[in-house]
């Protein structure tokens, strides 16, 4: 079933404003989903694509499921920006205090919203999202206490913060649909959210106006192999890690360091990564009976 982006947007507005009595507290949430309208809905769409492959027949309150957790999803998305102090213009950077109470209310709608639906499985649907969703938060404290230095546990962080919630809109599609937790789903859904991550991690290397992780002293795969590589002699980047040389100093080397990273291959080693895991991606996928369409389908999310 392909569902329509006003689709979603239309069915978290219409969990928001039949949850919600406070009237300022509506419109705010209101407000954050028509800002936060999106090209795509990635994780509803995956919660759909699953249930319509494992359910007997089609019930389109999925949709409502699907709707639910991209609230989870979006309530995640704003703690993420207040927790990391972005400074990006976005409607919920306005007003930390108000947002933050937003947030938490999202959260709790989701699960809401998903307990008011008819669906045999939905309490198990739920039990899952608190599961992924707390796995989730584990890999954004890691995240936020800035300590995974090394691939591995770079990786692991990734698996959980971003991993868990592909997983979770994946599993919660099948549960909804028949109960059943498919290991196949399990494997290739965390492999998405990680190249998920090692996307945005490149994308956030390339925008020096805004959030950048090299200027928070944040690390990523290509910092990370990059500051591997300059380990014996102290560059610039050694020492802005260090905390040897302030911020503007730093800054008047941001293009030789913009260079390196590419030069070094530090960005062709993230890719590297990237294309291991859609292997693993792949490899899962053939391991189910899906058809050529929707392998096709699936594969958009790991690209």
């Amino acid at each position: 079933m392909t569902v329509k982006n006003n689709h979603f947007t239309d069915s978290m507005i219409e969990i928001i404003a039949e949850n919600i009595q406070q009237q300022d507290l509506k419109e705010l949430l209101i407000k954050f989903v028509q800002k936060n309208s999106k090209k795509n809905y990635l994780f509803g769409e995956l919660c759909i694509f699953h249930y319509s492959h494992f359910a007997v027949s089609f019930d389109e309150e999925i949709l409502r499921i699907a709707a639910a957790i991209e609230l989870l999803v979006l309530s995640f998305d704003i703690l993420d920006d207040l927790e990391d102090e972005d400074t990006e213009n976005k409607v919920w950077n306005r007003n930390p205090a108000l947002s933050l109470n937003g947030a938490t209310a999202l959260l709790f709608l989701s699960m809401t919203a998903i307990r008011k639906t008819k669906f045999k499985h939905k309490e198990k649907a739920i039990s899952l999202m608190e599961q992924f969703s707390l796995c989730s938060i584990e890999g954004q404290h890691m995240d936020l206490l800035n300590i995974c230095q090394e691939e591995k546990t770079y990786i692991e962080m990734m698996e959980d913060k971003s991993g868990s919630l592909v997983s979770l809109a994946c599993l919660v599609g099948c549960v909804i649909a028949n109960a059943d937790l498919p290991k196949e789903v399990v494997d290739y859904s965390r492999c998405i959210g990680i190249i998920g991550q090692i996307n945005n991690d490149l994308a956030d290397l390339k925008n020096w106006n805004g959030k950048n992780d090299i200027v928070n002293k944040k690390y990523s795969l290509p910092i990370i192999y990059l500051l591997d590589m300059e380990k014996n002699n102290e560059q610039v980047l050694t020492k802005y890690y260090q905390n040897k040389m302030p911020k503007e100093q730093f800054l008047e080397h941001k293009h030789v360091i913009q260079q390196k990273l590419i030069d070094a291959d530090a960005m062709k080693y993230a890719l590297v990564i990237k294309n291991l895991y859609q292997k693993k991606v792949m490899n899962a996928l053939l391991k189910m009976d899906f058809s050529d369409n929707q392998l096709e389908t699936i594969q958009k999310y790991m690209k």
